[in-house]
Parts: structure tokens; C-alpha cells; sequence
């Protein structure tokens, strides 16, 4: 800034101030071409120079002087002392300084320098808390006091016309903001120059900032247009900092009283995370621009105004940033499209980002601190960091420590969304579509852990708390995931045809026969991995507990429980998942391991006493469809898909149904309908009901033979035999009924079912028709024999079916 030519100013002055005081001395020998030892005049020299920096200064060294109209003056440890109240005592050390001077310009009020040399400097710049700077050399210097008219300048001033040769070595500065409390070290190793009359300046310039390597080249205009004080001067920039390659643009000065230094800059391939460890803002952040431009409006004559009174605007175009997470893998690279970096007067620095990860475009804003808090040697960061991404919005907000580490952060995090499978295409796997979800957590991130502490999970209604932690440090991600459920709304689960292993089956699908459906089996695959791919389930370990406090499905309370699953090299395992019901209860365990060529599947469900009337009303809320179900299941299959399970299926299947309000077109399944269709035949009484359905089935390469078949209605016991194939959906079903009691007149005919799943013929058997029409011709002398010898039956058939159910394992 303009602090920087005061202080050239002052110390050509004080030169100027000895060269004037042996002008006369120089010149009764310029004719004899020999160098003056001006040893004994050092304490007249001291005090002109005292005199013209207004501070106390003391030579210890050899003072020389090479007289001739260019005559060269050449000082050893030259010391410049602060005056009273300033930290340091000393305000600048000189270990060589050599001033060449025209004497012919000099008379016409002009300065040609023929060469300049400084070595070993040491300068100490302060800024007191009161916003003066040590570098102010009085109140007679008008540039101390804002604006000057150049034409009042020009008639008082004397301005540099030209340097021949500039040299300064080993430049150590300090500069110390006590307002920010903030130190700042700046080094020139090696600055070399040359501004002829008339002729631009060209300054060679390498040297660290608070230890960092930098190098630049200065352009600018003639001498005599540097002026800072009045006017702002042109400046163009080439060079490389933090490694990366720059040029730029600007002003530099005073306009209307301010400092002014205003700079537009141009970086190529630019490494990000390289500048922000220069800068000691973040240790290991890896990303790259292909271009970063800077348009910097600095303002102020210290640190503190610079800070406050400055704006910034920083621009990416192209590039990458890698987000490397805990662990060893890659991490997650976003490709920056464009971004913009501002700081603002009073406002926190903010970045927006556009980029992708991958081919789904992302949008990234953050928010840090004012910027003159970063200069207050901060222990921590404010941070806010938002994203949004495939219709998901992420928050996270809090404090980093300082410098940031990717490897060390502690946030709040919030994320919510419409729906899951948005983010298929995001997290390259096929989610359900549920929704609209949100989640709440403490999150935590170091080497190898991720930790989501003080965890809210929220789907449609339902409503989970709890703790995960997902450890890094193995060749795979192993999580750890403790929740508590304090409503799980089953209706917030409705995949609406989604499929675990990647089919998304569409309601016309739905409606459509099976063999409609076999002819549409890829229609809608996604490119997505199935979320039980093999690859998914090899790709980390888990384990899961969840204690659900209260499970509801509608407006019904379903009861509660609790879920226990795994993931272990591929193998998923839910053991157990209980349920508790008002009258009964639940029990599951399901295993899925799958292989290069198919699935190995293991099913153990136990289920007594569920109200049906629950499972109904998912269908028609106003039904008043009821009764009990009770189920006990076993499969094992090595199956290609699990939607084929029954198909290959070995195990068992028992059921045991007692329904009330009995309605088979509630729900579209061809077992239901078999079992109205069986019923209307058996028992054709207008108020005939069924009474309860017991059917126990072993099962085999996919075919169900019955081991107990029992079903009661009104009037009729009904007992039957079964084959069920799911290789081909096919059936053969006999139903033979009786009547509870000895009728006369009674019709009671076996029934046989027999075709596929979609497609089945309800049949009665001549010959047995022949028998039914002889018993009914007889029944008057039949039936009153049976009446007396036969024994009673439950006259509801409830009895009957508990000792259908329990004899099914004898």
C-alpha cells in the first residue's frame, strides 16, 4: 500500500539529508575522483538524519562517500529507533545501505538514482490499538493526512525521476495489528529493479510470507507517475504463489484519503488445497481449479482496515474437490463447475458452489466468519455447510478447530428429502420410494470413525432415535446402529412396487396376469445396484437393533417388539424380529446370502393369533372384515431371485385361519379366492360362513402336498387333499365336505380344483355326484340311524380346527 512509499520516501530523504551535508565537501574533490571517509562527521550525519526521520538514529559502521556528479554514499549498521510507546524500541536495522545520486537533476528538484543498494534490513511495522502506525513520520508529512491536491504537490514535493539500478537483499519485516492482535512476517530474499526516465518500472521480486515461497515480476509506469499519496498507479503482476502460476492487474494509492489497492488476478491450475495450507486455513484439503480469479478491493493504511473496509471476490471455473472421509478409500470427488468465494464488509465469507458428483449435478453453499476474525488468531471456525443434491437438501452447522482437517470435524448435521429414490442415481443403488424423510444428528468424523450421536430419523410418520457409528478402519466399513422406535407407522412402508432386488414393477404390472408379467420381467429395471445385490452386501459389514416401542399400521396398534439384523461378508441375517400382539405374537428369522449364480434363503416365521381385520383395513379402511390368523412357516431354498422362493422352496407351511366377516374380494389373491370358491361350494346355505381354515403343508422342490387340509363353515366340516405347485402355478385340490349333523335330504358333494393360480375351474365329480344323489334318495332311513349312533361336533367348528392344527405334526 502507499505505507510502502512513505517509507521509501522517508529513507531517500534522510540520504538526500547527507548527501546535502557534505555537498560541499564533494565538491573540492569531484575533480580528484576520491572516495571521503566521513567516519568523523557520523554524529552530524546522525542527527540530519534524526532530524529528517524525526526519530533517533545511530551509524556504528563506516559512512563513505565517492564524490563526482554521481556521487555514491555508502553507510555500515545503520540503526532507526521507534519513538516512546511502540512495542519494539527499534524500528529498523540497515546492515549496508550505498545511494548513488545525480547532482545535476538533484538542483532542478528532480532525483535520478543511478543505484540503490540495501542488504540485511530488519523493519518492525506496528499498528496500535488505537489505529496509528509507526511508519506515520509526523505531522508535517502531508501524505499522514489524507487527501493532497496534486498541483499543491507538485509545488512543494520532490519525486524520484528514475532508478538505474535497484538491489535489496535479505529485507526481514514485521508487522504487528495489536487491534487484531495479529504478527505477520514478510521477507524479500532478493528484490532487483530498474525504472529509467521516462521508461516503465520492472521489479524482480522472490521472498516468503510467514515461511512461504513466493516470486513475482512488477510492471508499472514511469517514476514520476508514482505518486501514491495523490494518485493511484498502475500496476501488472506475473509470478507464482503456493506453486501456482499468476498474473494481475491493479491500482495502487490514495483516492479521496483512503489507501487504495485494487488488483484483479488471473491463477492457472490452480491447486486449492496447496493455497489454503499456504495460508493455514486447512491441512489436507485435496482440490484443484482450472482457473481462479481474484478481484480484490483493499482499502486501509493497516491490517485492521484492511480487513474490515476490503471486499473480495474469488472465482473457480473447473476442477475438482475430493472429499476424503475417514478411512482408506478414495472418498467422494465433485466436479466444480463454476464457484464464487466473497468476502464482504461485515458480512461471514461465503462460498457457492455448482458442480457434479459424478453425472448428478450438486450445489454447495458455505458460510464461515467475518473475515477480520479469521486474523484474530481463532481456535475455532463457525461454519454452515448446505447442500443440495437429487431433491435432498444437507445442513450441516456448528465449529471446526483451526486449520481445518477433513480428518477432525465435529458438526450438526440435518438432511431431509421427498423421497429415497431420488438418490439412486447418487449413491448408485435402488432405493425404495419412501418418503418424505429427514434426519437429525450430532455428526463426528475422524481417521477412521464416522459417529452420528444424538440420532432422529423421521419417515412419513414414524419416528426413530438413537446412536450409529461406522468404523473405517478395515478393508470395509463395518456400522453399528442402536435405535429406538417410538412409532413405526407401517404405512409409511408401502414400496408401491419396488423391489430389494432391483425390479420396479408398475401398477399396470401389478394388475396384469402372471403370465403378463413374465413377458415384462425387465421392463422397468433400473441401472442402479439392487439394494440385495451381492456386491451391495459384500461391499460393508452391519449390524442393527431396533426396539420398537409401537408399531401401527393406519390407525390400528399393531403391538411391539423388537429387530436384530446383521451383515457379515455378504450373509444378511434378521434374528430376530419379534412382535407382540394384544392376543398373540410374531417371530422371524430370515437369512440371504447371495452367490455368484443365486441366493441361499432361509425363512422361520411363527405368527399366533394376528387380527386380520389389521391386514384388511391396509386395503379398506371402512371393511369390517376380522378374525384370527395364526401361521407357522419354515422354507430353505438356493434360489436364482427371492421372489422365486416358493418356487424352490423345502420346509413347511401351516396356517390357521378364523374369519369374521369373511370378504375374498377384499384382497386380490388367488389363495383367497380359492378359499371363497371351495366355501360357496361345499356349504351353499345363503347364511353359510366359514368358520375357521386349517391347512398344514409339506413342501419340496417348490410342490406343497398337504399333510392336514380342514375347513369348517355353517353347516359343513370340510376335509381335503392338496397339490400346490409354484414351479408352474399350478393346483389340484379335492374338498371333501359333511354335514355336522345327519340331514335329510342332505347334497353334500366332493369338490375338485383343479388349474393354474390365474386361471382355476371349481369341478364335482360325476361318480360321486351318482353317491350324493343315492344318499340323498335314502336319507330317510340313513339319517335317523347316524343321528342316534354318530357323535357331537362343535357346533362352530372352532374345537374341530384346534385339533386340525395340533394334529398336523403327529
Amino acid at each position: 500500500m502507499s505505507s510502502a512509499g512513505k517509507i521509501f520516501k522517508r529513507l531517500c530523504i534522510f540520504l538526500l539529508s547527507i548527501v546535502l551535508l557534505v555537498a560541499g565537501a564533494s565538491a573540492l574533490v569531484v575533480a580528484l575522483g576520491i572516495t571521503l571517509d566521513l567516519n568523523a562527521l557520523r554524529p552530524a550525519v546522525e542527527k540530519a538524519a534524526s532530524a529528517a526521520l524525526e526519530r533517533r538514529v545511530s551509524i556504528t559502521g563506516p559512512v563513505t562517500l565517492c564524490p563526482s556528479l554521481w556521487p555514491t554514499l555508502e553507510i555500515v549498521d545503520v540503526k532507526v529507533a521507534n519513538p516512546s510507546g511502540w512495542t519494539d524500541p527499534l524500528f529498523a536495522s540497515v546492515a549496508l545501505v550505498r545511494l548513488q545520486v545525480g547532482i545535476i537533476p538533484l538542483l532542478s528538484g528532480e532525483i535520478d538514482v543511478g543505484e540503490i543498494i540495501c542488504k540485511g534490513v530488519s523493519l518492525n511495522l506496528e499498528s496500535d490499538r488505537q489505529g496509528r502506525n509507526n511508519w506515520d513520520f509526523g505531522a508535517s508529512m502531508p501524505e499522514s493526512h489524507g487527501e493532497v491536491s496534486e498541483a499543491h504537490a507538485d509545488s512543494h514535493e520532490i519525486y524520484l525521476q528514475a532508478v538505474d539500478t535497484l538491489t535489496f537483499q535479505d529485507i526481514r519485516l514485521s508487522y504487528l495489528d495489536k487491534v487484531l492482535g495479529k504478527k505477520l512476517f514478510f521477507a524479500i530474499d532478493e528484490l532487483n529493479g530498474t525504472a529509467g526516465r521516462g521508461e516503465p518500472l520492472n521489479l524482480d521480486w522472490q521472498g516468503r510470507i510467514q515461511d512461504k515461497q513466493y516470486s513475482f515480476t512488477i510492471k508499472g509506469g514511469p517514476l514520476r507517475e508514482f505518486r501514491p499519496s495523490i494518485r493511484l498507479y498502475p500496476l501488472s503482476i506475473k509470478g507464482i504463489v503456493a506453486g501456482s502460476p499468476f498474473t494481475a492487474s491493479g491500482v495502487l494509492g490514495r483516492e479521496r484519503g483512503e489507501a487504495r489497492f485494487d488488483l484483479d488476478m488471473t491463477l492457472s491450475s490452480v491447486d486449492i488445497g496447496a493455497l489454503l495450507r499456504w495460508l493455514m486455513v486447512a491441512e489436507d484439503m485435496d482440490a484443484t481449479t482450472d482457473e481462479f480469479i481474484l478481484h480484490l478491493k483493499l482499502r486501509g493504511d493497516s491490517l485492521n482496515e484492511l480487513v474490515t473496509r476490503s471486499n473480495m471476490l474469488f472465482t473457480l471455473k473447473g476442477g475438482q474437490y475430493t472429499f476424503k472421509g475417514a478411512g482408506k478409500g478414495d472418498g467422494i470427488s465433485v466436479g466444480i463447475k463454476q464457484g464464487e468465494f466473497s468476502v464482504v464488509p461485515g458480512r461471514p465469507v461465503a462460498l457457492d458452489l455448482d458442480g457434479k458428483i459424478g453425472k448428478v449435478p450438486v450445489t454447495i453453499w458455505v458460510k464461515g466468519m467475518e473475515l477480520v476474525n479469521y486474523f484474530k488468531n481463532p481456535k475455532h471456525l463457525p461454519i454452515s455447510i448446505k447442500m443440495e443434491t437429487s431433491g435432498t437438501v444437507v445442513d450441516f452447522a456448528g465449529s471446526l478447530a483451526l486449520p481445518v482437517s477433513s480428518r477432525n470435524i465435529s458438526l450438526g448435521l440435518k438432511l431431509k428429502g421427498e423421497k429415497l429414490n431420488s438418490l439412486d442415481e447418487l449413491m448408485g443403488v435402488s432405493l425404495p420410494p419412501l418418503g418424505p424423510y429427514s434426519l437429525k444428528a450430532d455428526f463426528a468424523m475422524d481417521e477412521q470413525t464416522y459417529d452420528l450421536s444424538d440420532l432422529e430419523i423421521r419417515l412419513g410418520e414414524s419416528r426413530l432415535q438413537g446412536a450409529m457409528k461406522v468404523d473405517m478402519a478395515g478393508n470395509k466399513p463395518h456400522a453399528e446402529v442402536r435405535l429406538i422406535s417410538s412409532l413405526l407407522q407401517l404405512d409409511d412402508f408401502d414400496t408401491h412396487g419396488w423391489s430389494l432386488e432391483g425390479e420396479t414393477v408398475s401398477g399396470e404390472e401389478q394388475e396384469s396376469s402372471m403370465a403378463d408379467k413374465a413377458g415384462k420381467h425387465d421392463i422397468d429395471r433400473t441401472e442402479q445396484a439392487a439394494l440385495l445385490s451381492r456386491e451391495i452386501l459384500r461391499s460393508f459389514d452391519a449390524r442393527l437393533m431396533i426396539e420398537l416401542q409401537k408399531v401401527m399400521s393406519g390407525r390400528d396398534m399393531l403391538g411391539s417388539g423388537n429387530l436384530e439384523a446383521g451383515l457379515q461378508d455378504g450373509l444378511l441375517r434378521i434374528e430376530p424380529l419379534q412382535l407382540k400382539f394384544a392376543d398373540g405374537s410374531a417371530n422371524m428369522e430370515f437369512f440371504y446370502h447371495p452367490t455368484d449364480t443365486a441366493v441361499d434363503i432361509h425363512l422361520a416365521l411363527n405368527v399366533s393369533r394376528l387380527d386380520v381385520g389389521i391386514i384388511a383395513r391396509r386395503f379398506k379402511p371402512d371393511t369390517r372384515m376380522g378374525g384370527r390368523l395364526s401361521l407357522d412357516i419354515l422354507l430353505d431354498a438356493v434360489t436364482p431371485r427371492l421372489n422365486e422362493l416358493m418356487a424352490n422352496g423345502a420346509g413347511h407351511f401351516d396356517l390357521d385361519f378364523e374369519p369374521r366377516n369373511f370378504n375374498a374380494g377384499l384382497v386380490d389373491l388367488w389363495a383367497v379366492n380359492l378359499l371363497s370358491a371351495l366355501s360357496k361350494k361345499v356349504d351353499k346355505g345363503n347364511s353359510s360362513v366359514i368358520n375357521c381354515v386349517v391347512a398344514s403343508f409339506g413342501m419340496k422342490h417348490g410342490v406343497m402336498n398337504d399333510r392336514v387340509m380342514f375347513m369348517d363353515t355353517t353347516r359343513m366340516s370340510v376335509e381335503g387333499t392338496a397339490m400346490i405347485n409354484f414351479r408352474d402355478h399350478t393346483l389340484d385340490i379335492k374338498a371333501v365336505p359333511s354335514a355336522k349333523k345327519p340331514e335329510f335330504f342332505s347334497l353334500a358333494t366332493p369338490v375338485t380344483v383343479k388349474g393354474t393360480f390365474d386361471n382355476f375351474g371349481v369341478k364335482i365329480d360325476t361318480l360321486s355326484l351318482a353317491g350324493t344323489a343315492v344318499s340323498f334318495v335314502t336319507s330317510p332311513i340313513h339319517v335317523p340311524l347316524r343321528r342316534i349312533f354318530s357323535g357331537k361336533r362343535p357346533p362352530d367348528g372352532i374345537e374341530a380346527c384346534r385339533q386340525a392344527w395340533e394334529k398336523r405334526n403327529q
